[in-house]
């Protein structure tokens, strides 16, 4: 009998793949992006302390936004975590994506090169 692996296992061996190379210092942290069927949320951290230094998400009372995970609730996330990266310290950052096992879509690569642009 053929045994197949779990999915969270095999999500579990992609996140440290990646964390294997990803590592967010204090001059250049690293962003993280989670989406849930419900909401979105966004954190730059920085390994070396282990910190997050700044976070963001569509639960926040002063975005206002009615369904948090839809593109414009992401836009909007996006645009909040710039605004509070370059009130906090003016940096670049590595990007991250923690997923759900059962998700197959990428970064949309315009609002990543959109963000980017805001943080600059």
């Amino acid at each position: 009998m053929i045994k197949k692996e779990s999915r969270n296992s095999m999500r579990v061996s992609r996140h440290e793949r990646i964390r294997k190379t990803l590592i967010g210092t204090s001059a250049v942290p690293r962003l993280c992006v989670f989406r849930s069927n419900k909401d979105i949320y966004a954190q730059i951290i920085d390994d070396t302390t282990r910190t997050t230094l700044v976070s963001a998400s569509s639960l926040d009372k002063d975005l206002k936004i009615e369904n948090g995970s839809n593109v414009e609730a992401a836009k909007v996330v996006g645009k909040a975590i710039a605004e509070k990266a370059k009130k906090a310290n003016g940096f670049s950052e590595k990007q991250t994506k923690a997923k759900k096992p059962d998700n197959d879509n990428e970064y949309d690569n315009d609002n990543v090169n959109e963000l980017k642009e805001s943080i600059e």
